[in-house]
């Protein structure tokens, strides 16, 4: 004989008001969290494309300290015209295996070159440029010809296979924003870099120090 109680409270199954409470639960968490989560992911992103442009910054160093305290000209510039783009000259300094990028290397292929917070659209393979105001002349920059080392711009982050970056309010506009707070992160002359958030335009002293 079963001597249980089926209205004991160890038999009593769930209401269903008590199930929709705990749904109710559930999708709140979701609301508070799934946002918090995203919000990290895109942080840490942000952080690793800091990571990527300090090490660029490395290079571009080592680089100028064996060339005569210069930085390399992007293909397009100089006299005559160079035949590679920068980031080749880099790949020496940055323990790079010499076939590691080609002519417009695959997507994730490049390693530092891409910002982690990059969209693959299949035919970019780089996300950093030049500032295309310092590097604009026949001469390569010299590091000591720019006095405010630690406030002007030397990489900026672009959304195209070209050598330079410019602002976005200027003829050849190409930066982007794609991190948290509508910011971009930027390479400075000294090696260090920084996330700024707003249109910077061409205007600003940090990209043409000399005025």
């Amino acid at each position: 004989m079963n001597d249980s109680n089926p209205y004991s409270p160890t038999n009593r199954g769930f209401t269903l008001i008590e199930l929709c409470v705990v749904m109710v639960i559930i999708m709140v968490l979701c609301l508070v969290i799934i946002p918090s989560v995203y919000s990290a992911i895109k942080t840490a992103r942000s952080s690793m494309c800091l990571s990527n442009l300090r090490q660029i910054g490395v290079g571009l160093i080592a680089y100028a300290n064996e060339h005569d305290q210069c930085f390399p000209m992007p293909s397009s510039y100089g006299n005559p015209p160079k035949q590679t783009a920068w980031i080749w000259d880099l790949i020496a300094y940055l323990n790079m295996p010499v076939n590691s990028m080609g002519y417009a290397p695959l997507p994730r292929s490049a390693g530092i070159f891409i910002c982690p917070g990059y969209k693959s659209r299949g035919d970019r393979a780089v996300c950093y440029g030049l500032n295309g105001y310092i590097t604009d002349s026949n001469w390569n920059m010299k590091i000591l010809a720019v006095p405010s080392q630690s406030d002007t711009f030397l990489l900026g982050e672009i959304d195209q296979n070209t050598e330079c970056a410019f602002p976005s309010n200027s003829s050849y506009a190409n930066t982007v924003r794609r991190h948290p707070h509508n910011s971009a992160n930027f390479l400075f002359v000294d090696g260090h870099a920084e996330n700024i958030s707003g249109g910077i335009p061409y205007t600003d002293r940090r990209w043409r120090w000399w005025q």
